[in-house]
Order: structure tokens, then sequence, then C-alpha cells
């Protein structure tokens, strides 16, 4: 959804080029951060913009070892973040989505 200078997006899935929840929990986190880009990029913006994240996870432990790719997407933003623990997903093998709200 764009906003005045801004744009705010729900539910981004990492899903791989074939539309399939990758194996690994790291290539599934990276496919959520390259389209949560994707997305923004439409409205002008970039992970860069990003004021707040919100992961909504399956496993806390496992999002813990994906910090670092959430922290080297976002390069030099600082948004606040926000981790909810869910016990399922529609899809059965997800295990991430994520929410994010950026402005210029």
């Amino acid at each position: 959804m764009s906003m005045n200078g801004g744009a705010a997006f729900a539910g981004i899935a990492g899903l791989d080029d074939e539309g399939a929840v990758p194996a690994r929990f790291s290539d599934e986190c990276l496919a959520a951060l390259a389209a949560a880009n994707a997305l923004l990029a439409a409205s002008g913006l970039s992970l860069h913009d990003a004021r707040h994240i919100a992961c909504v996870v399956r496993d806390a432990d496992a999002f813990a070892r994906c910090q670092t790719l959430v922290s080297e997407a976002l390069g030099p933003a600082r948004p606040s973040v926000t981790l909810r623990v869910v016990h399922r997903f529609e899809r059965a093998e997800q295990r991430i989505a994520l929410g994010v709200a950026a402005v210029l």
C-alpha cells in the first residue's frame, strides 16, 4: 500500500523462482527480504528507507541465526523491529513472513 512519501506491505513470503518455499531457512529469509525490497522499489523506496520491519516466524531460535541477513539487507537503516512467533502459516512449509513500512 502506497502512502504519502512512503509505503507499507505485510505478509511478504520468501519464495523461490518456482513459487516454492526454499529448503533452507536462510534462503527463505533472503527471498522474503528481496521480495520486500522489490515491493518497495515500485514506490521508489528500498529497505534502506525502512522505519519498521515486522518478522513473523514459526521458530524464534531459527530467526536469531538470520538476524545478520536482515541487518545487511537494511544497510544504514535502523528501523524498529517486531518479532512475532506463530504456530503456523497458511502454507504448512512456510517459516517466515515480513511486513515493512518505509518512508523517504
